[in-house]
This record gives structure tokens, C-alpha cells and sequence, in this order.
């Protein structure tokens, strides 16, 4: 069986790294929770950018609820998974390595410096994790700008913060046998919506990142995640 959170790690930005093991893994998760995510990635998943000039239009946020998500479970998440050690263990090895690819490439001595400031620094006694989820969004001013002046639809990646939000909603878990075919499996946050008119931005997981992400209720009261990522 696999554990849910045993390739997670952070760099020294603040982003997260191998949230969920590679491979296809199926997880359980609480009723209520999986359900209130279902919700946040769709309202994501609904919004709209209206694109002019290269410019969005105005407005507030739109991602409230998945963002709210997040924030509200990622305290219990952390403290769950320095409990369990592996979260130090992934992120010091991948510190490490980033070090040795830096000297390898010649890289300028600051960059091997920072490198190896960090994983000296995950390495010391009572280092955790910081993690900022304002990463883990496209910003959409950003996507508009980069856009071809003959382009209506710019779809930018959310799947770095959908994944830390799964892992939020399963906790530290260990992966359940082979999933039962009777089960009604839903694709997280429903599908794409429709054609929009004007040039917009909107947000999506690409399925080259995550290719699977369904959840289905069980007969006994529960509920089950489905999660696939690339291998390579």
C-alpha cells in the first residue's frame, strides 16, 4: 500500500512538490470533506477572466472557496506530516539533489549557494515546512498578457493547488485495494464548461499533470479518491 503524503516536499520558495505519489492510487476520504471540495474546484473551474486589450477585467478574486479550503486544513495537514517524518526525509533529499544538478551544471556560485543554504536549513533540528498557497495559483493577469491578439480562450493550470487541496481533504492515509467496479466514479470539480464568446482566462487541471482525480460515495457511508499521476 502506498501513503498518501510519501513524496511530499517544499522548496525554498514556498511551492509544494510530489503531493501524491506517481502512479494510480485510490484513497479514503470523509463524505463531507471530498464533497466540499468537489465544490470549490467547481466554482473555480466556472470562472471566468474576460480578456481587453490584454488586460483582465477588474474584479475581486474568484477562487474564495477553493483558497478558503486550503488555508482553513493546511495547519492540521502539516502538523500530520511532520508527525509522520517523511515530509523532512522528501524535502532534504530533493534539497540534496538540487545542489548536486546545480554543481553539475556550472551554475553561478550564488545559485549553489541558496541551494545549499536551504538544505542545510531543512537538515537543522525543528525546521517545517512553509508552504504558500498563493503559489499554487496562475494569476490571470499574468495568462491575459500572454495571450495572441487572436486568441478567445487562455486555459491556465490550477492543478498544483487542487492536488494540495486533495491531500488536505485525504489527510495522511494509505491507499485501499483495487476499486470496487460497482462504484459511481465523478471526475472532481465536474467537467470543462462550455464555449465562452469573448476572449477570457480560465482556470483547469491539465490532464498532462493530473490524469485522473474522480471521488465516489461508498455503500457503507464513506467515500474514495481516485488519483493518477504521470509515471515519467
Amino acid at each position: 500500500m502506498t501513503w498518501s503524503g510519501e513524496t511530499f516536499c517544499v522548496d525554498a520558495s514556498g511551492l509544494v512538490h510530489g503531493v501524491f505519489p506517481p502512479g494510480a492510487h485510490v484513497f479514503p476520504v470523509d463524505v463531507a470533506e471530498v464533497v466540499a471540495l468537489d465544490a470549490a474546484v467547481r466554482e473555480a473551474m466556472a470562472q471566468r477572466w474576460v480578456v481587453t486589450g490584454g488586460s483582465v477585467e477588474p474584479g475581486p478574486p474568484r477562487t474564495e472557496a477553493l483558497d478558503r479550503f486550503v488555508r482553513e486544513r493546511l495547519p492540521g495537514l502539516v502538523a500530520a506530516l511532520m508527525e509522520q517524518g517523511s515530509v523532512v526525509d522528501a524535502t532534504l533529499a530533493r534539497a540534496v539533489a538540487r545542489v548536486a544538478a546545480f554543481e553539475e551544471l556550472g551554475a553561478p556560485e550564488h545559485v549553489v549557494a541558496a541551494a545549499r543554504a536551504f538544505a542545510l536549513e531543512v537538515a537543522a533540528e525543528g525546521w517545517r515546512p512553509v508552504i504558500d498557497p498563493d503559489l499554487l495559483l496562475p494569476d490571470p493577469a499574468e495568462v491575459a498578457a500572454a495571450m495572441d491578439d487572436d486568441a478567445t480562450l487562455a486555459v491556465a493550470d490550477m492543478s498544483p493547488m487542487v492536488l494540495l487541496a486533495a491531500l488536505c481533504a485525504v489527510g495522511p492515509a494509505r491507499s485501499v485495494p483495487a476499486e470496487n467496479p460497482a462504484l459511481r466514479w465523478h471526475r472532481l470539480g465536474g467537467e470543462a464548461p462550455g464555449v465562452h464568446h469573448e476572449a477570457a482566462v480560465r482556470l483547469a487541471v491539465y490532464d498532462e499533470r493530473v490524469e485522473r482525480l474522480d471521488y465516489a460515495l461508498t455503500p457503507d457511508g464513506g467515500a474514495l479518491l481516485a488519483v493518477t499521476l504521470p509515471t515519467e
